[in-house]
């Protein structure tokens, strides 16, 4: 994710049909994984090749690649219906970026997937690929402010045990926080763009891992709510409909 990915800030880069993944597993998995989505009317075979190719180059390692072609709705149920190991405790955090990752976040990255220290084998990072035609939408038209970015960073941790809580909560919440050390925990930075609500992280509320100075609904909603807030007022005035990460009335 070098400086020029910052072209897919404007709205219709050549590759701007293409929706890619880059997904990094913990040491125990030891893979690393490179998907795209592209629709098949679209020149898919040019920009997967494309995709495959800048990703790769340098790197020694050969890839398996594999591809299919699928009708529209089959492609966006197919996460759905896919069994994994994970179907039962789920940690997700995540950050949007404007620019590359700094040295320090690629060191931290790295110890926290590969170090014996620090790793977890359900653990994984993954970049989504944002920009394009997302951000030719204002902010201020839907709930969701983030025009201004050129991907999407997850955090996962997944395990099946309760009393493995704590081990997976400690080593996310570790690497989160260590990632954007530099702005308080969380990615309040001036490369950052807040983070996304559908990846629902009740830590940013939590003053413990936030301790930077834009609070929780800042940086899911900017600006945003205040309005978020007038609605809320007109429809939900007692706060019947709640949770720890809901629009608060006042």
């Amino acid at each position: 994710m070098g400086n020029g990915a910052s072209a897919t800030r404007r709205p219709a880069p050549p590759a701007a049909a293409l929706y890619g993944e880059f997904a990094l597993s913990g040491k125990a998995s030891e893979t690393i994984g490179i998907s795209g989505q592209v629709a098949a009317d679209s020149g898919a075979e040019r920009l997967l090749d494309g995709l495959v190719s800048t990703l790769g180059r340098g790197v020694g390692a050969r890839p398996v690649r594999q591809s299919s072609t699928l009708p529209w709705l089959a492609s966006a149920t197919q996460a759905i219906n896919d069994p994994t190991p994970f179907d039962r405790r789920l940690k997700l955090k995540s950050g949007y970026r404007r620019r590359r990752f700094t040295d320090q976040q690629i060191a931290t990255a790295y110890r926290y997937l590969t170090g014996a220290e620090h790793n977890d084998p359900s653990g994984h990072l993954f970049i989504n690929t944002y920009g394009g035609r997302v951000n030719a939408v204002s902010p201020g038209t839907t709930a969701m402010p983030h025009r201004d970015s050129i991907f999407l960073i997850g955090f996962l941790a997944g395990w099946q045990d309760a009393a493995e809580d704590s081990r997976h909560l400690t080593w996310i919440r570790e690497l989160y926080h260590d990632f954007y050390a530099a702005d308080g925990g969380v990615p309040a930075g001036e490369d950052d763009d807040g983070a996304f609500i559908n990846y629902a992280d009740a830590d940013l509320a939590d003053p413990r891992y936030n301790t930077s100075a834009p609070p929780w609904h800042a940086l899911y909603y900017k600006g945003d709510y205040v309005r978020l807030q007038q609605v809320k007022r007109r429809w939900d005035p007692r706060d019947v409909f709640r949770h720890a990460l809901s629009i608060r009335p006042t």
